[in-house]
């Protein structure tokens, strides 16, 4: 099950990266300074969900 839940939440995190990735670089050509503090949020949400996957791998390979 660890496997799973490790596949599952890496996946998303796969796809928010990609969203990040695309955001920013629409933000960093167009974007507005509204659009760039939203975008500093955004990033955070994205490297805490990041985070979760990371250590359930590290949680899977201690046990």
């Amino acid at each position: 099950t660890n496997n799973i839940v490790h596949a599952i939440t890496g996946g998303a995190a796969l796809v928010l990266m990609l969203l990040h990735a695309v955001w920013a670089a629409f933000v960093y050509w167009k974007g507005s300074e509204q659009s760039k503090q939203s975008f500093h949020r955004f990033s955070l949400v994205v490297w805490g969900i990041w985070l979760i996957p990371y250590f359930i791998g590290v949680a899977m390979s201690m046990f």
